[in-house]
């Protein structure tokens, strides 16, 4: 699994029309990914309000982020070739992006995999006991 990420950073003086952003670029770019390409990310998980934990008293960092999981890079990489194409729809994404923020998207491509909790828990059960702690004051 391939996770592509979109990056809208908080910029002071910015803005993001997330309703915008998502019933109609998101809609338009998909459905010409799917028709270009015959690709579709296999779920789309959009993020708002992107607060640092740590270091970040000033509030959120990023408008928005939104992670698209594709089956491969190759797929993933559908969608960034897609912006560059000399073709009316790609020229109208571009410019849509101004109806929705005054901010250049970042992106970034990642190798992306889903821990199963139960392992991952049994495995913490496995080390606590080889380790002796006593886990009844935890």
């Amino acid at each position: 699994m391939v996770c592509l990420t979109i990056l809208y950073p908080r910029l002071e003086g910015t803005r993001f029309d997330a309703a915008h952003y998502l019933a109609v670029h998101v809609p338009l770019a998909l459905h010409f990914l799917q028709r270009r390409f015959g690709v579709l990310p296999s779920s789309v998980e959009v993020l708002s309000n992107c607060v640092e934990i740590h270091g970040a008293e000033d509030g959120a960092r990023f408008h928005y982020v939104c992670n698209m999981h594709f089956d491969s890079r190759e797929d993933a990489h559908r969608l960034v070739e897609m912006r560059d194409l000399d073709h009316e729809i790609s020229a109208m994404l571009r410019d849509d992006i101004g109806k929705y923020t005054e901010v250049a998207p970042r992106a970034f491509i990642a190798d992306s995999s889903r821990l199963d909790l139960q392992v991952v828990l049994a495995q913490a059960d496995t080390l606590i006991a080889k380790s002796g702690l006593d886990m009844s004051r935890a």
